[in-house]
């Protein structure tokens, strides 16, 4: 948000050749807060030596990107393998198959197969995989929105191929949900930022496999209290 007059206000929605001032303006609030959320993770992790991984998503402009490779202690996922620890590696893919509204980061669901194959290259041998697409897959609980499922297909097929112990996905806001699609325990988080509520996921790993899973806006649900060897929260 930005404070503004009147007859600026006036402007912007005239047009009158202020397009371009408000998307730049746009690209720097942007930047502005995205880094902030930067700064306070960096603290965190200085102060508690926790690992904290960030992602982007198909909304994302891909000038973002570089604000978080600047972080002090944050690691940037996007394309690369992140080791976690504990013989785990995260792969990350912030690009989803192409939807309605012409987004940053989308493309044919041909390009997304390559770009998760490309990602998963350099997949150690022995190590336990965790995906992090921000697509979830097709014909699952977790990419059922008002138009039906909309996830994709090479998301779907790459889980199938690969058989990553865990999946984490986002996306499609209201399929908030944790499926087994075969060997893989999928997550999708949803969303209710319109509220300010973060939703979230705590999921537990050990020796490669999944133990227990909770996601953070449900009730009544409870995680485990056994000695925590591994875990997530997003």
């Amino acid at each position: 948000s930005f404070v503004t007059t009147l007859a600026d206000y006036k402007r912007y929605a005239e047009g009158d050749g202020a397009a371009q001032e408000v998307i730049d303006m746009q690209h720097r609030l942007m930047a502005e807060r995205l880094h902030n959320w930067v700064e306070a993770a960096d603290d965190v992790v200085q102060k508690t030596g926790r690992k904290i991984v960030m992602s982007v998503g198909n909304d994302d402009p891909l000038y973002l990107d570089s604000v978080i490779r600047d972080a002090r202690h944050v690691a940037f996922s996007e394309d690369r393998a992140i080791d976690l620890g504990e013989n785990t590696t995260l792969f990350s893919v912030g690009y989803s198959n192409e939807t309605p509204w012409k987004t940053p980061r989308e493309c044919p669901e041909w390009e997304l197969a390559q770009r998760i194959d490309t990602c998963l290259n350099n997949k150690p041998s022995g190590t336990t995989c965790v995906f992090n697409f921000h697509r979830p897959p097709h014909r699952s609980k977790l990419d059922k929105s008002p138009d039906g499922h909309v996830g994709s297909k090479a998301v779907r097929n790459a889980l199938e191929v690969y058989s990553p112990a865990l999946a984490l996905f986002g996306h499609i806001h209201e399929s908030m949900a944790i499926q087994k699609l075969g060997v893989t325990t999928c997550i999708n988080p949803g969303s209710d930022y319109e509220r300010a509520r973060l939703s979230g996921a705590r999921i537990l790993v050990e020796n490669g496999r999944v133990v227990d899973a909770m996601l953070t806006r449900e009730q009544g649900q409870s995680f485990s209290r056994r000695k925590k060897l591994f875990g997530f929260y997003f």
